[in-house]
């Protein structure tokens, strides 16, 4: 029986050993297991360098890529890794292949996505061409979900991607769609490249290659800071836990009884990060045209966060749902800044609707959030980048009152960077520097608005530092005994007091508080919870409180709906004329509860 690796490797010998290999694997008469063996001792001399398939050899070796045994495919798919082809030609006859044997063997995708990001890394000189190939596809999956997700378009996929990371190759010649689509087969590509790079990595990868394709165009190289920080994970750029410093650590955390302990923290802290990542992808995907893609992978998001580790704080938690909620927002919000500033008046409405829960929900995050540090940074951005929609598409339309928050948003922001001895992102320095060149009364302009949008990042992973000093401000009211067969009875035309069973959790004692009764009509009126009801140093206060209201309307039966609210005093909107009622806008803090009242019947 010949040794066939004790084949004298040389180039001579390596294309006499090819012909060789392909008599007997042509001929048919050989068992499965020669043929193996000439397939290993094709891998050996190709893993040193010697292998040259020409195109007289190819169809046996295609032979081999869709052989009915696993071992010889999978032996196959190991050359292909290592082969290096002359010519275009050849290399499309290699990828038809391929894809006809992921066609024909459907449970071997991982492993033939994983050849395929080797193959594309050693046949970079044919990219141009490949691209042009497959780009038809992929215009064709934009508009086709079952086109979208099958195996022909992620295979062509992944041999486009795997360009860049080869040194040599421009990312500009590759579409950025090519990147987004990518980021929503984010856990199929990763299964197949789990040999070579985590989740966390590819993630990473993808979501740059996108920002770089779709903007300068700048090299990408091995040596780039981002590329650079997932290759060495003591960084916070890493896939990585971003750990705290010590100072930074909450002294139950350094106390902690049991290594499992601390592992179990990391790990969680390790989930919430990948979730970030996650975040930023579906950003990219939404700004791409892939709305249902960048939703899709938002629910994921909310979906991990309900499941998520206990070791993570509730104020961690509940500030990343909130920001996955305004990032949900704002990729609903998007659409409409992508074509003509006008917009029709259902369209403005809707649009104005959605801004006004994007800047709710921000005032939110800040009054009910305690705690934040490197986040602040993050959420005033937010801030600023909603002022700049503002200003752009709604035209005069409270330009005064949207520029001056704007000002002193990036004050602020500015101040907090120089307190924390951080640096301020590209896109704040730009913006700042848009507003001294306009001076107090003038406007930005439209094409300054729209480069400044275009520059908003809306993550950058050293924002989270997710200590375990944030916490949530929350309450939680009840009506004790109050139901549709159990009302509250009351006389018409006099007030009625409304018992209410109040609990906060970490509210501070400077905080003002309110009680919003809210009626069917759209009557409101506000009670406020005297300090001293909530005075002491506990987290949790319970207390009973009988709210007095006058909205008694001549009626038999009739609901109401109470909740409690924070004034959020940073805000700049302060309606000092007000009499009665909080002055700044309120956040609040607990579900509405309806209250149901009846009429003391005359008998």
């Amino acid at each position: 029986m010949i040794n066939f690796h004790s084949c004298f490797v040389c180039e001579k010998t390596s294309a006499d050993f090819i012909l060789f290999w392909t008599y007997i694997y042509t001929r048919r008469l050989h068992v499965s297991f020669q043929r193996l063996k000439a397939l290993e001792a094709l891998h050996h001399i190709a893993d040193l360098g010697n292998l040259k398939i020409q195109e007289t050899y190819l169809p046996a070796f295609l032979d081999a890529i869709v052989d009915s045994s696993e071992n010889i495919r999978l032996t196959a798919r190991n050359i292909l890794k290592l082969a290096k082809l002359p010519d275009l030609k050849l290399v499309n006859k290699c990828v038809d292949g391929v894809l006809k044997s992921l066609e024909m063997y459907p449970q071997d995708e991982p492993a033939i996505l994983s050849a395929l990001f080797h193959f594309g890394q050693n046949h970079t000189k044919f990219l141009v061409s490949m691209v042009k190939r497959f780009c038809e596809k992929l215009e064709t999956a934009t508009g086709n979900k079952s086109e979208f997700n099958s195996r022909q378009v992620s295979a062509s996929l992944m041999l486009i991607i795997s360009a860049p990371l080869s040194d040599k190759q421009s990312i500009t010649s590759i579409p950025p769609l090519a990147f987004s689509y990518s980021l929503a087969m984010l856990g199929k590509f990763s299964c197949g490249l789990d040999d070579m790079m985590d989740q966390d990595t590819l993630l990473a990868y993808l979501s740059h290659c996108a920002i770089l394709s779709a903007s300068s165009g700048t090299e990408f190289n091995k040596g780039d800071i981002f590329f650079h920080a997932y290759r060495h994970s003591n960084e916070d750029l890493s896939g990585n836990p971003v750990l705290l410093r010590n100072k930074d650590i909450p002294a139950e955390s350094k106390h902690m009884g049991s290594k499992a302990e601390v592992e179990n923290r990391n790990q969680a802290l390790k989930s919430v990060n990948h979730i970030v990542l996650k975040i930023k992808a579906a950003w990219l995907l939404s700004q791409s045209g892939c709305s249902k893609e960048a939703f899709r992978a938002l629910r994921a998001c909310k979906q991990e966060l309900q499941t998520a580790n206990s070791f993570i704080s509730n104020g961690a938690l509940e500030f990343m749902c909130q920001y996955v909620h305004v990032i949900e927002l704002l990729a609903q919000v998007w659409p409409h800044f992508e074509y003509s500033r006008h917009t029709s008046t259902c369209k403005s409405v809707e649009l104005e609707l959605l801004m006004e829960e994007v800047e709710i929900k921000l005032m939110e995050i800040r009054c009910r959030i305690t705690g934040l540090s490197t986040e602040v940074s993050l959420e005033m951005e937010l801030v600023i980048f909603g002022c700049l929609l503002r200003l752009y598409k709604f035209e005069n339309c409270c330009r005064l009152s949207c520029k001056k928050k704007l000002a002193s948003t990036v004050s602020q922001l500015e101040l907090h960077h120089e307190q924390q001895c951080t640096k301020p992102s590209d896109f704040l320095t730009e913006t700042k520097k848009s507003l001294q060149e306009i001076g107090s009364n003038g406007n930005i302009n439209c094409c300054r608005l729209l480069d400044l949008i275009k520059k908003y990042n809306c993550f950058s992973p050293e924002q989270f530092t997710l200590s375990g000093d944030l916490q949530c401000i929350s309450a939680e009211l009840e009506v004790p005994g109050n139901g549709p067969y159990s009302p509250i009875s009351f006389v018409a035309g006099l007030p009625v007091a409304i018992p209410c069973e109040i609990m906060l959790l970490n509210v501070p004692r400077d905080t003002r508080l309110w009680l919003r009764i809210f009626r069917s009509d759209e009557t409101c009126q506000f009670v406020y919870l005297d300090q001293n009801l909530y005075s002491g140093d506990e987290r949790k206060k319970r207390f009973m409180f009988s709210a007095v209201t006058y909205m008694t309307p001549r009626a038999l039966v009739f609901t109401l709906r109470v909740s409690i609210g924070m004034e959020c005093l940073f805000e700049d909107i302060c309606d000092r004329e007000r009499r009665y009622g909080p002055k700044y806008p309120v956040a609040y803090l607990s579900k509405e509860r309806e209250v149901h009242i009846s009429s003391v019947s005359r008998t």
